[in-house]
């Protein structure tokens, strides 16, 4: 699959929500560095459960409880993971736009490989 590098943010929704409105700068920091590596993982927006790893991972001593609420523990094929429900919606809508616009390209490929092919074979 294709690296995808960046995602929508419906910043609306992202700044008037409750649970962002509640963190102060230093929590909002943490909260978005997060999303964007969970993002940039390429494993589903999964980050590690264990609190003390996304804390190394982001060079600070803890994260909040305010910022952990937003990326709740869930069980996959490789254990347990933490994961954005809303990054995740947008991962999968991502993935599938994606790979739309790979199957179109590859079809827009051999139309145009055919139509050369017919054309050397009418020469």
């Amino acid at each position: 699959m294709k690296r995808l590098t960046w995602f929508k943010v419906d910043a609306g929704r992202f700044l008037l929500s409750n649970s962002f409105r509640a963190m102060d700068s230093a929590e909002r920091g943490v909260y978005i560095t997060l999303l964007l590596e969970s993002w940039v993982q390429m494993n589903g927006c999964c980050l590690p459960a264990s609190e003390k790893e996304l804390a190394r991972m982001l060079h600070v001593k803890k994260i909040s409880p305010l910022v952990l609420q937003q990326f709740p523990k869930i069980i996959t094929e490789e254990g347990e993971k933490r994961r954005n429900k809303v990054l995740f919606e947008e991962w999968e809508n991502a993935k599938a736009a994606s790979a739309r616009k790979s199957e179109n390209a590859k079809k827009g490929h051999e139309k145009l490989r055919n139509e050369v092919a017919d054309a050397e074979q009418m020469q």
